[in-house]
């Protein structure tokens, strides 16, 4: 008989960066909770305060940008991926905020707050 491996499906631990001007990222960091996430956009829960843009339990959508879209990158690449893309940040109404950066903690390495 083959040994088997149980599989747990734990959802992966993401944080969020967020621009503060048009090129400016502080490299602070705060987790989020996804709530639904498919390849066109994100739903998103901030779990900290992520002062002075955001309070913890706002919602946000992550959308990849129109350059993302055209070379072919889904959200899931992009959320994956270990470089830096910036993807687009709306509100839950679709109103555009700002851009930010979201992945693994291994992705910001020591920059997480």
């Amino acid at each position: 008989m083959e040994p088997s491996q149980l599989e747990l499906p734990f959802p992966a631990q993401y944080y969020l960066g967020i621009y503060e001007s048009a090129l400016h990222w502080s490299g602070r960091s705060v987790p989020i909770t996804t709530l639904s996430e498919n390849d066109e956009y994100m739903t998103i829960c901030l779990e900290r305060d992520y002062q002075p843009l955001a309070a913890r339990g706002t919602r946000l959508e992550i959308r990849p940008s129109p350059f993302q879209q055209l070379i072919g990158l889904t959200l899931s690449d992009i959320v994956k991926d270990t470089t830096t893309w910036a993807v687009e940040l709306r509100s839950r109404e679709g109103e555009w905020i700002g851009h930010g950066v979201v992945g693994t903690k291994e992705k910001f390495g020591k920059r997480i707050a």
